[in-house]
């Protein structure tokens, strides 16, 4: 077992390496590259299109998307070698793969099951200078969302808030939280703290006016969805302000991969 164990980290460093060295792994444009077409663009905002038309042509370029197949075709095959190395562990230990799947289930939850009286209420799911997301469960079991975006210029001083409102039903199933996001979203923009820079007034009129109608595409698309159900694994502290949701989704290769985004009770 030791052995196998060894054998994994060695061969884990020696493909990192590999990738770390090998020219068909080596992206054709850095970072500073691409951050060069951005400034002489003169905006943030720029299309990709002229990047695009400029870089596909390059040899290198075109040279990294043909191998793309051999990148593939390499990644199968440490992860086949990986697995393997896995089975035989397991076998080795005499662990079954549904005692090993139950064992890190039981390792990952470390909070208790959440109640309906300790959800009810507003938490915090992001809180940055740029973004807010805040999440209230209400106790006839409906649920909003809202979302602040704070959007800074160099052309203001100030930030604009672009609030986005969505909401829906929710339900606790034991340890699971079941919620349904209905159709529709509000869009609301507050302009009143910026204050345009000497000589910029009609620049910032005419960012107002394109944000603005962006937000409301952005709304539109968010409010024509169908009902939507996700349900998600539910765990809260001992401290009964932080509650984690978890769920799982499948990645590009069909794994199926665990996620979690945590709530912070929001004090009145």
């Amino acid at each position: 077992f030791i052995d196998e164990v060894q054998q994994f980290y060695v061969g884990r460093h020696e493909f990192y390496d590999h990738i770390n060295n090998s020219s068909w792994w080596k992206k054709p444009i850095s970072e500073e590259e691409y951050i060069t077409e951005l400034m002489r663009s003169g905006t943030m905002m720029v299309e990709l299109e002229s990047i695009l038309r400029k870089f596909l042509g390059l040899p290198s370029v075109n040279f990294y998307l043909s191998m793309s197949d051999s990148r593939q075709a390499e990644l199968s095959d440490i992860i086949y070698k990986f697995k393997q190395m896995s089975d035989r562990c397991k076998f080795t230990m005499g662990i079954t793969d549904e005692e090993l799947a139950a064992y890190i289930e039981t390792r990952e939850r470390t909070g208790n099951n959440v109640t309906e009286h300790q959800l009810t209420g507003p938490w915090i799911r992001i809180k940055t200078v740029d973004t807010e997301v805040i999440m209230e469960f209400c106790a006839d079991h409906t649920y909003k969302q809202t979302i602040v975006q704070r959007e800074a210029a160099p052309i203001f001083n100030g930030r604009i808030d672009m609030k986005y409102t969505h909401g829906g039903t929710w339900e606790l199933r034991a340890d699971t939280l079941h919620m349904v996001l209905k159709p529709g979203s509000k869009f609301e923009m507050d302009t009143t703290r910026i204050t345009p820079k000497p000589g910029m007034e009609q620049e910032t009129r005419t960012y107002i006016e394109d944000y603005k109608a962006y937000g409301k595409l952005s709304a539109k698309k968010m409010g024509v969805a169908e009902d939507r159900p996700r349900n998600y694994v539910a765990s809260i502290d001992r401290t009964g302000k932080k509650i984690e949701l978890m769920w799982t989704e499948l990645d590009n290769d069909g794994n199926t991969v665990k996620n979690a985004y945590y709530l912070t009770k929001l004090e009145e």
